[in-house]
């Protein structure tokens, strides 16, 4: 476990040498360490090992068959597609990010789009405040902290219970949930002006059914606005960090599909990947009015 904890923290400073150093002393003494076996992959994936990372994700899922972890880096790193990742996953992969995800996400990986999505709603209202917000994979609130003055009501939904407990500390939002997005989109009475999603469509793939719901339950024309990694060549994409990307021609598609109106689309750069920034796409659309 010292071995373990000790790589834990070389990796999440960027020390993959050292990592790997520590993830391999723990694993000499605890060949079935399932976590350790996944993190070494993790850092190998960082380190452009490929072959490497995908040794260690089958031992790990060679030990535990249900690992979803283990299965879903698997499918990603030899290029499967797949329409979403297992709910399991996410969950997991967020409860485990959420009581450092503010300063890695901020600090480390220099994240900062809250703040252009709060320029692009203040430059469309001009500075009027919003009757209601539905922050999309709320996270621990980044978004919502930005967005919380120019509001008068502001729910949160995200699939991470611990994720929302953070959340729930900074006292931002007017109601939170613990659901998934599509659940939530089907069950909930949907009277929000302005529909948000930021950096949380690269978890999900398949957009077609968040789309749908939002156009065909909700009864006055709305905002949707969300981010996107960015790529060009495949409508979406599970790329080898176990994320989705998305392209522009995708996005255009799915608003032929389902009568929405695109007003804006900008490439912007999302946060840092590996020592160089990652692109990423900001949408706004609108339901148009029948």
């Amino acid at each position: 476990n010292a071995h373990y904890n000790m790589g834990l923290a070389q990796k999440s400073l960027g020390k993959y040498r050292d990592a790997i150093t520590s993830f391999n002393r723990a694993l000499a003494l605890k060949k079935d360490f399932v976590e350790a076996h996944c993190n070494l992959a993790d850092v190998f994936r960082c380190e452009g090992r490929l072959v490497e990372a995908k040794e260690c994700f089958n031992a790990a899922f060679s030990i535990q068959p249900d690992n979803v972890f283990a299965k879903h880096m698997l499918d990603a790193l030899e290029g499967q597609k797949s329409k979403s990742p297992p709910e399991q996953f996410v969950k997991q992969l967020f409860d485990r990010y959420a009581p450092t995800f503010d300063y890695e996400l901020v600090q480390n990986l220099q994240y900062n789009l809250p703040t252009p999505l709060r320029k692009l709603i203040t430059n469309r209202t001009n500075g009027k405040v919003i009757n209601s917000v539905l922050d999309m994979g709320c996270g621990t609130g980044l978004f919502g902290a930005e967005i919380r003055s120019m509001c008068l009501r502001l729910e949160g939904v995200d699939i991470s219970k611990r994720m929302l407990q953070v959340a729930e500390h900074k006292r931002i939002y007017d109601k939170l949930t613990q659901n998934n997005i599509i659940n939530f989109l089907s069950e909930t009475e949907l009277d929000f002006d302005y529909f948000v999603a930021a950096d949380v469509f690269p978890y999900i793939g398949e957009l077609s059914e968040v789309f749908h719901l939002i156009a065909c339950r909700t009864q006055a024309p709305v905002t949707f606005i969300f981010s996107t990694e960015h790529n060009q060549a495949y409508e979406y994409r599970l790329e080898n960090t176990g994320r989705y990307s998305h392209s522009k021609s995708y996005i255009e598609k799915l608003c032929r599909e389902f009568g929405y109106s695109l007003s804006h689309f900008k490439i912007i750069k999302l946060r840092k990947e590996m020592h160089s920034f990652l692109e990423g796409g900001v949408y706004i659309l609108e339901t148009k009015i029948t």
